[in-house]
């Protein structure tokens, strides 16, 4: 939607891509995105792949593995 948007766009008779903060702050954007779908698949991976003890002291962190524990 944005990056369509971007290539319509005029500003000062130019597309709003061929100015250099534009493209800076799209770039940021996208790097931003693809870190968290990165994480997101990580951990989903390591869900599939982990024993649920495994899960609570990786993955869950020291405090969710307490309480697990002590169930």
């Amino acid at each position: 939607m944005s990056l369509r948007w971007v290539s319509q766009r005029k500003v000062f008779g130019k597309p709003l891509h061929s100015q250099a903060v534009i493209r800076s702050k799209l770039a940021a954007m996208i790097s931003r995105v693809e870190t968290a779908q990165n994480w997101l698949e990580n951990i989903t991976y390591q869900m599939n792949n982990m024993k649920y003890r495994e899960q609570a002291n990786y993955l869950a962190g020291h405090a969710l593995s307490s309480v697990i524990y002590d169930l």
